[in-house]
């Protein structure tokens, strides 16, 4: 992976720098108005950002709205001393939070589920055959799945909208199921793709998706996955 360290603080960064494992490539930026002129000046592209909460004038939650400006797919992992921005981080899909002083172990896991969530958006896609063509979608480019009778949509990323007939039960069995469920009796959504929670919906930009009773364990497991291992 090629890493975005964003920390004012140098011993703080360092530290991060120092626990990386594996083939690994990085750079550090020592504020927010750095990294952005990077991200401007240059074709360089980041995996994965590690952004600190408190930086000068712009802190790291108004970076990463910045960065999802920019890149909607990037993985943000915000590091801070404060439990004070959780909601925040659920607003802008924060792939995970994780409180100062970061231990080795939980490093080392966000790092394994960061490179596995690339490899996924990376190779898996939905295939099917639809109006006499056949179609392959990635992972990374659907928000959501709708069915009305027995026509489902899968409403991507960029607003293209792919209909095709079948049934949505068998249509997400052949799904990866940690990354989507079902949240309601016509709707599948990819968890990775979440924005925000809030009461029975889950947002995806501005899309509003209903959580149904039946099917409200899904408002756990989206917690579960934004913020497992932030200790």
């Amino acid at each position: 992976m090629n890493i975005a360290v964003c920390d004012d603080n140098d011993t703080d960064a360092a530290r991060l720098v120092s626990m990386l494992e594996g083939a690994h490539t990085y750079r550090i930026f020592s504020s927010a108005e750095d990294l952005l002129f990077h991200l401007d000046d240059s074709s360089e592209s980041f995996d994965l950002y590690l952004l600190d909460i408190f930086m000068g004038e712009m802190n790291g939650v108004l970076l990463g709205k910045r960065i999802r400006k920019i890149n909607e797919s990037a993985l943000i992992c915000y590091i801070s001393s404060s439990p004070d921005y959780y909601a925040e981080a659920f607003s802008l899909y924060a792939f995970q939070y994780l409180l100062k002083p970061v231990s080795q172990e939980s490093f080392r896991e966000l790092l394994r589920r960061a490179s596995s969530q690339l490899s996924q958006n990376r190779q898996q896609s939905i295939h099917l055959h639809a109006r006499g063509r056949n179609i392959s979608i990635p992972y990374q480019n659907v928000l959501y799945i709708t069915s009305m009778g027995h026509t489902l949509s899968i409403h991507c990323v960029d607003g293209h909208i792919e209909r095709f007939g079948g049934r949505l039960g068998e249509f997400a069995d052949q799904l990866d199921e940690a990354v989507f469920v079902r949240c309601h009796q016509s709707f599948l959504v990819n968890l990775y793709n979440v924005s925000a929670l809030k009461s029975d919906f889950f947002f995806c930009g501005e899309e509003q998706i209903p959580i149904s009773r039946r099917y409200r364990s899904v408002k756990e497991r989206y917690r579960s996955l934004l913020f497992s291992d932030m200790t």
